[in-house]
């Protein structure tokens, strides 16, 4: 939609959300609630477990690693809906089955990537492109607006939306980021959250000083 009406009309816009709920829905969607053998979970979800899930200190690389290859067979096999709490419990990897929020927040800090968590700022440059609209926030409610300013005849577009399923993600935000040590939610929101908080005026600073004067949770596995 945004290559045509830059392109054939002149007319770019872009949508934002809330940096801190976006990251949190990203993790949610492609991760958590996602299928094992989806695109984003294969590609970086075992890498996150591998690198960040807390095993026992005292078991060595290979046996880490054999643990890590039973679980991605268990999970492939989608087998893990049938085992009992003591074989769940016996392989680390298998708490969860995918990568917790903590070692999401992990590895995003250290370099992790994908297009669902990029800053807005380095995705859509609102720097350097001069946005006729600048903010879209809510596309499904907004885009009445939207084709005000446009001929919905010429362009024949349809704006059906995916509506998150899983919940409203405010009323779990809270219980995720808890579980993420301090010093990681400080880079986080150096690193994801500032520039694009600062542009468009959202109250990241005052949502994670609220995590921050909770506390945090030990027990990583979240239900909402």
């Amino acid at each position: 939609y945004n290559k045509v009406m830059r392109e054939e009309l002149g007319l770019p816009f872009m949508t934002v959300r809330n940096p801190v709920t976006r990251f949190l829905s990203a993790y949610r969607d492609k991760y958590e609630r996602a299928l094992s053998y989806s695109f984003y979970r294969k590609r970086h979800g075992e890498d996150m477990v591998r690198k960040y899930r807390s095993v026992d200190s005292q078991l060595t690389k290979e046996e880490k690693e054999s643990l890590l290859m039973e679980a991605r067979k268990v999970i492939h096999d989608r087998k893990q809906l049938h085992l009992s709490p003591e074989e769940v419990a016996r392989n680390p990897y298998l708490n969860p089955p995918g990568p917790t929020f903590r070692e999401f927040v992990k590895w995003a800090v250290n370099g992790g990537m994908d297009p669902h968590i990029m800053p807005f700022y380095q995705s859509c440059a609102p720097c350097s492109i001069d946005y006729n609209i600048l903010r879209l926030e809510k596309l499904n409610e907004e885009s009445g607006y939207l084709f005000s300013v446009i001929e919905r005849s010429y362009l024949n577009l349809d704006f059906r939306m995916s509506l998150n399923v899983h919940g409203k993600t405010d009323e779990c935000l809270l219980k995720y980021y808890r579980t993420a040590p301090r010093h990681d939610l400080q880079a986080l929101f150096l690193q994801f959250f500032k520039v694009d908080c600062d542009l468009y005026s959202y109250p990241c600073k005052e949502m994670m000083n609220e995590v921050f004067a909770l506390g945090r949770i030990s027990n990583e596995i979240v239900k909402c």
